[in-house]
């Protein structure tokens, strides 16, 4: 069973305030990557059909769920981040990395990624 196409999370689609368990988080499963992931970095959601970094989050715990058999980040969103990189995406062009699971940034990313914090969130304390 497929989901509705208006709660599919794509570019323009985000709607982080929405998308959250009732302590204001979300927990997604991992396949890969998660012993590269630590609590506290910084999460850059890829689309990969558009080729855009759209959304950003903050991971608070990467935990195994014993339920589901399955590694799990616990993320909460960077609301203001997220709102600014919903509507003006970072195209991959801008960057060079091409993600295909949860990695850890490379040199130029990083560049990009900081001067768009420094741009764009930090300044309004969104991130």
């Amino acid at each position: 069973m497929g989901r509705a196409e208006g709660d599919v999370l794509v570019p323009g689609n985000v709607r982080p305030r929405e998308r959250v368990d009732a302590d204001g988080t979300i927990t997604w499963s991992l396949s890969s990557g998660y012993r590269s992931m630590r609590a506290g970095d910084l999460v850059w959601l890829y689309a990969a059909g558009h080729q855009v970094l759209y959304a950003l989050a903050r991971a608070e715990q990467i935990v195994y769920d014993e339920r589901h058999g399955s590694w799990v980040a616990v993320l909460r969103w960077c609301y203001d981040a997220t709102e600014r990189l919903d509507s003006s995406p970072i195209p991959r062009a801008a960057f060079g990395q091409v993600p295909q699971s949860v990695q850890r940034a490379n040199p130029r990313t990083v560049v990009v990624l900081e001067e768009w914090l420094g741009t764009h969130a930090a300044a309004s304390g969104a991130v």
